[in-house]
């Protein structure tokens, strides 16, 4: 019986589908990971009541018609992001400087019967930017369950949606802070860098990229290595902290003990207006607004990874002075270590 098995592995999260002849149907893999994000949330949208949609969707499309006291409830809701969820109209009439009858129009005017079921919405729809940070490319894998069989059509818009993320993150940096990040790495006594989960692996590989260039540097992902590293540093150093959900308890609370330290703090995430990014001195989002939310945090992994091996290179060249001879020693010395030896052949026993 002819079948194919498609198996994607990344971070804590794995996706695996099938198909048989007997089975002509694909399990639309898509709609498994929605609602395992929408339960992720922590409160979904109680029974009988009006679905969320996509909130902040729905706020953008919104903004150019809201007017006074309504426009300036939608500025909070978009620019704090996370700090907006789960407060009482009270609360959030305050942060935002209106009063509770402007909140409450503003909740109708973007589509919602009153703030109750906009509040649930916002936290399904954030909640669902937070488990899309372990999550697959959502748009190949529903292309996949609607072209059966054509596997490489997956894995040709997985490349499509890294190449947009790439594009989509060069063109949202800015140059003044590239600037400030290439200094601090390049002028700190030591560089500390955390990360869990998926985000571990990018910390890893950009310690070993400064350490060949002389930057002296250490990563960490598990919590209590995590806290006995940062306990070290000082206001000479810098920490870099790597979450795509921009809510990782350890590493955020981290950030702000080091930021308070003096510490120098680079922020790594997928997601705006996140804790994380809030607490760091240097936030870069690897997410361009022409991706979705939960393909984006998919592709930030190899933005991510590839922001971070350019700001090192950027580094080497600013510390220049014995970077290259230091690196052409290494060179050498990595050559012996990874060549074979000459008389190396298959089958043949070596000692």
């Amino acid at each position: 019986m002819p079948k194919f098995c498609l198996y994607l592995a990344f971070g804590r999260s794995s996706c695996y589908a099938r198909t048989e002849q007997a089975r002509p149907e694909l399990v639309n893999v898509s709609n498994e990971v929605s609602k395992r994000v929408v339960s992720a949330a922590g409160s979904a949208v109680a029974d009988g009541a009006e679905q969320p949609g996509e909130c902040l969707t729905r706020v953008r499309q919104a903004l150019p018609g809201l007017q006074g006291a309504r426009r300036q409830v939608a500025d909070y809701v978009l620019t704090a992001g996370w700090g907006a969820c789960g407060l009482s109209i009270a609360e959030l009439a305050e942060r935002s400087g209106t009063s509770e009858n402007a909140v409450s129009r503003f909740a109708r005017a973007v589509g919602f019967s009153g703030y109750r079921t906009f509040s649930q919405a916002l936290a399904v729809d954030l909640g669902r930017t937070l488990g899309a940070s372990h999550a697959h490319p959502f748009e190949a894998l529903q292309a996949g369950a609607q072209d059966q069989g054509h596997l490489i059509d997956v894995i040709r818009r997985v490349f499509q949606f890294e190449l947009e993320c790439l594009q989509d993150t060069m063109t949202n940096l800015g140059e003044p802070q590239l600037q400030h990040a290439v200094t601090a790495l390049a002028e700190a006594r030591r560089v500390l860098l955390l990360g869990t989960g998926a985000a571990a692996a990018i910390c890893q590989l950009a310690q070993y990229r400064l350490s060949n260039i002389g930057v002296s540097a250490a990563w960490a992902s598990d919590s209590m290595v995590m806290v006995s590293e940062v306990n070290l540093l000082g206001a000479s150093d810098v920490l870099v902290g790597v979450s795509y959900s921009g809510r990782t308890r350890v590493t955020v609370e981290l950030m702000e003990f080091a930021r308070r330290r003096g510490v120098t703090t680079i922020a790594l995430t997928a997601a705006r207006n996140t804790p994380l990014a809030a607490c760091a001195d240097i936030p870069f989002v690897v997410f361009g607004p022409n991706v979705s939310v939960r393909s984006g945090q998919f592709s930030a992994r190899v933005s991510g990874m590839v922001l971070l091996e350019a700001l090192v290179t950027a580094v080497a060249l600013k510390r220049d002075g014995d970077v290259m001879t230091g690196l052409e020693e290494f060179g050498e010395l990595q050559s012996r270590i990874n060549n074979l030896r000459p008389t190396w052949k298959p089958g043949r026993r070596h000692v």
